[in-house]
């Protein structure tokens, strides 16, 4: 994807008008009242990723009608930076979509509004969007398309696209009427001696009105006999700069409180309160006079309301005066109505309805419905992060991708600290290290950082990283004496070396204790048990008790298989004598076929190597096609030996050099079987002598 950069412009705020004997504008009015700061709806990622995908559809469009220029940039005015959690939905959304089509040669340029006196450095952080993409601040009133060109730079070769999420409320507009006939305007006049702060509204006739064309004035005398009209005044100006400034190119994106019926209307939905509204909600956007002119000119125009009190959803998408193609409508229709923002809040609201003993899975359910909104996982995120239900295996892969998810779409904000600790907590919990320590690393939690690396296979980076710490904080002091206790146990083991234990992502380290749950976890599949002919293992004791048993013999090393993203996958041990070493491992049955058998038994041959081990052998059950596949691709070679009963179903193997292989066989045959009496072995072999 060939990206521009990401511009931040301030709104400039226009000076109200003073009041009069007759009361003052509705404008001032509502202005007065703080509903234009008022927020109506939270940022989803679902309408986020359905706006991308109607800008790429547009833009795809106008491509083929050869009205992008690929040497100029495709603008996208976000009107509305907030706390920069929307303009970072999208940004990721178009991203993803730019990124998935290698036919797009064009870039794009998008360029988010904030307020005045914005800390633009914080805000970009918070909107999670990189240093890399050059965020400037330049003052823009968005009302005034000429500022637009010159203040912000904007380049309009190509067509342009306009976001107003959550944003058309915030801007002035005009009270109306109509009584039989007569235009009025409506000004208010305050009660304040009045407990309820009651209101009155005079009207005076107007026989010339500029907030609104005449067309569609003509229009509402023709079908109102009374009542209140709210016009949008101020965002229609904005209409119409978005319309000059593109030269009538453009695709305009709108999501509020408001009312599209013109039935509604006539019948009073844009009558103003009788009381005084502060605190509450602002009055709806007139969207049927926004939509008016521009279906005039051919403009295809949608909106989409799933109740009448609830939010909207508008599109226009205008090309000058040319018809555009009705089965691409009729796609961005139908994406425009899955992406509506008031489902993510349905699937948010029925989560937090749910009763707290519910399985995972009906959240599962809810999350991807709602294309992974966090307002859906928070219902649950503080309770699961304290005490997480278990996961099946495949419960568990579609729970990390769930989990990788969200965190794409987590607010970055400063506010929402809490929420992302929680998040990362509960990665923690369910083993996914790699994801936890993105989260923790994003809000500079290096105490909880150090403890994901203390469990996914990097111990001592974890103990310098707490060196780095504050030295009283209560947390980094127990995970501190917890690893010296660890590494100092590790550093009395002379069959392990610490230099030889990894090969990228993967390690290995000697298994203790502190690996019992997660080696109960992996070890809960009871053909490992069958395979490697350990033990059934039922609790963490019972682990316990076994690895004492193990640790107890100086001549076996036992290794823990530790994963950068898993943590502890898997065990490996060696089992050594003079006549060599016999080995074992198992992968943990979520993590099989991805390759880390073959990897950690190279790095057990490095540990025997290092301890002057030089024949390696093991065994594996004749059925087991898959281990024989991966001893076969790390050296070992067959040996045409056969074991007495019980052990008749087992084949051997040597790791033979190539040089040596052919007529030494039959001599590592023989050293085989003294290794397994040597090591007291319940194998025995058939027609060999120790």
């Amino acid at each position: 994807m060939a990206v521009a950069d990401i511009q931040v412009v301030e709104q400039r705020k226009v000076p109200l008008p003073a009041d009069d004997d007759s009361g003052v504008a509705y404008e001032t009015f509502l202005a007065q009242q703080g509903l234009s700061d008022v927020s109506t709806m939270s940022a989803s990622p679902l309408l986020a990723a359905g706006w991308a995908h109607v800008i790429a559809r547009c833009c795809d469009a106008w491509r083929s009608m050869g009205a992008i220029d690929s040497d100029h940039p495709v603008v996208i005015v976000d009107l509305v930076g907030d706390d920069g959690h929307f303009s970072h939905l999208m940004w990721q959304a178009l991203e993803r979509i730019w990124n998935a089509s290698s036919a797009r040669d064009y870039r794009l340029r998008y360029v988010a509004c904030v307020s005045p006196g914005t800390d633009v450095d914080a805000w970009r952080g918070d909107a999670g969007l990189s240093v890399t993409q050059n965020l400037t601040v330049v003052t823009l009133d968005p009302i005034d398309g000429e500022a637009w060109r010159v203040q912000a730079g904007l380049d309009t070769t190509n067509p342009v696209v306009v976001l107003a999420h959550d944003y058309l409320h915030r801007l002035s507009c005009s009270l109306r009427g109509v009584h039989y006939g007569q235009w009025m305007e409506g000004r208010v006049r305050v009660c304040p001696e009045d407990e309820t702060q009651a209101v009155e509204y005079r009207w005076t006739i107007l026989d010339k009105d500029r907030s609104l064309s005449q067309t569609l004035r003509r229009r509402y005398l023709r079908v109102i006999q009374s009542a209140c009209v709210q016009v949008p005044s101020a965002a229609l100006r904005l209409l119409g700069s978005v319309a000059t400034l593109s030269r009538n190119r453009f695709l305009w994106l709108a999501a509020d409180h408001g009312v599209v019926d013109e039935s509604r209307i006539r019948l009073g939905a844009l009558a103003p309160s009788h009381q005084g509204s502060e605190g509450g909600q602002p009055q709806p956007v007139n969207f049927h006079a926004l939509s008016w002119e521009p279906s005039v000119h051919g403009a295809w125009v949608h909106h989409h309301q799933l109740n009448e009190r609830g939010v909207v959803t508008q599109a226009i998408w205008r090309h000058g005066d040319r018809h555009l193609c009705d089965s691409t409508t009729r796609v961005l229709r139908d994406v425009l109505n899955a992406a509506h923002p008031e489902l993510a809040q349905t699937c948010a609201q029925l989560a937090h309805a749910l009763p707290a003993d519910t399985e995972p899975s009906p959240y599962l359910a809810l999350l991807h419905t709602s294309a992974y909104d966090m307002a859906v996982l928070e219902a649950v995120l503080g309770r699961w992060c304290e005490s997480p239900p278990s996961l099946g295996v495949l419960e568990r892969g579609n729970w990390r991708e769930a989990l990788q998810r969200a965190w794409v779409h987590c607010p970055r904000t400063s506010s929402q600290g809490v929420l992302r600790h929680a998040l990362g907590l509960l990665a923690t919990h369910w083993g996914f290290f790699d994801l936890a320590r993105r989260i923790f690393e994003a809000d500079a939690n290096n105490a909880c950082v150090a403890y994901c690396n203390a469990c996914s296979g990097y111990a001592t980076l974890a103990r310098q990283q707490l060196d780095e710490l504050d030295p009283d904080d209560a947390g980094a002091i127990a995970l501190r004496e917890e690893l010296d206790t660890r590494l100092n146990r590790w550093r009395t083991l002379a069959w392990y070396r610490p230099d030889l234990a990894r090969d990228g992502d993967l390690s290995i380290e000697p298994l203790g204790y502190e690996h019992a749950e997660s080696f109960l976890r992996q070890y809960h599949d009871p053909q490992i048990a069958m395979l490697t002919r350990l033990p059934e293992l039922g609790s963490v004791e019972e682990v316990c008790d076994w690895m004492a048993e193990q640790s107890g013999d100086p001549r076996r090393s036992t290794f823990a298989v530790m994963s950068a993203s898993h943590g502890f996958v898997g065990v490996v041990s060696l089992h050594a004598g003079r006549n060599g070493g016999y080995f074992y491992f198992w992968i943990g049955n979520e993590h099989q076929g991805h390759g880390y058998g073959q990897r950690v038994a190279r790095l057990v041959f490095r540990q025997a190597q290092a301890q002057g081990v030089e024949s390696l052998f093991t065994s594996v059950y004749a059925d087991n096609a898959r281990s024989i596949d991966a001893l076969s691709a790390v050296g070992f070679w067959r040996l045409h030996v056969h074991a007495q009963p019980p052990d008749e179903d087992l084949v051997f193997f040597a790791r033979i050099p190539e040089e040596q292989r052919g007529k030494s066989i039959p001599a590592f045959s023989s050293r085989l079987a003294a290794l397994l009496t040597e090591l007291d072995s319940s194998i025995a072999l058939m027609g060999c002598s120790s």
